[in-house]
C-alpha cells in the first residue's frame, strides 16, 4: 500500500474540517477542476488505485461526479457513511440487456478512494494536491476510456463563471 493510502487509513478517515460547515464555501479549486473536466481537459489528481488505468479511471470519474453532486452540500464530519452513495447509484447503472455497468461496477475500495479524493478536493483543493508525493500525481480526463456526460448541470452556473473568468484572462493576454 502506498504512503498516501497508509496516511489516509491511519488518519481514521476524515480529518477535522478547518472551519464550521455553516461558513464553508465551495472550494474554488474544486469548481475549476470540475469545469476543466467538463471541457474535456485533463486535470491533476492523485493516483489511488494502483491496479491499472481502467480501474484508476473509474474511481477518478466517480470522484469528479461526487464533487459535482456535493459541491454545495455540507461535508461529513466524522465518517463518510452514505455521503456520495447517490452519485455511485447515478453513474454506475447496470444495463438490463447486457448486464454491464456503465463504469464497470465499482468495488468498495474504488468507492472509498473516490470519496476520499472528492472530500479532499472539496475541503482542501489545490493544497491537497501540492502535499501529495510527486510519484502519486497523475493527469486524467473524462475521455479515457469514457465518462458519462454530465447530467446534473444545474450547478453549471459556478462552472460557467469559472469558464468566463478563464476566457477573460485569455482575451486580456492577446
Amino acid at each position: 500500500m502506498s504512503d498516501l493510502k497508509d496516511n489516509i487509513l491511519a488518519s481514521g478517515g476524515i480529518p477535522a474540517s478547518p472551519e464550521p460547515e455553516s461558513v464553508r464555501q465551495p472550494n474554488v479549486f474544486a469548481i475549476e477542476h470540475l469545469a476543466q473536466w467538463d471541457r474535456g481537459e485533463s486535470v491533476w489528481t492523485i493516483e489511488m488505485g494502483g491496479l491499472g488505468p481502467g480501474y484508476e479511471q473509474a474511481l477518478q470519474i466517480l470522484a469528479v461526479e461526487i464533487v459535482r453532486d456535493e459541491l454545495n452540500n455540507p461535508l461529513p464530519q466524522k465518517e463518510y457513511g452514505k455521503w456520495g452513495d447517490a452519485t455511485v447509484e447515478r453513474i454506475d447503472q447496470r444495463d438490463p440487456v447486457t448486464g454491464k455497468y456503465a463504469c464497470g461496477g465499482f468495488s468498495g475500495a474504488q468507492v472509498g478512494a473516490a470519496k476520499q479524493i472528492a472530500y479532499r478536493l472539496l475541503r482542501d483543493g489545490q493544497e491537497w494536491l501540492k502535499a501529495a508525493p510527486d510519484g502519486r500525481k497523475i493527469q486524467v480526463s473524462r475521455f479515457f476510456p469514457a465518462a458519462p456526460k454530465p447530467v446534473n448541470v444545474a450547478r453549471s452556473e459556478q462552472i460557467q463563471v469559472a469558464d468566463r473568468g478563464k476566457a477573460k484572462t485569455k482575451e486580456g493576454a492577446k
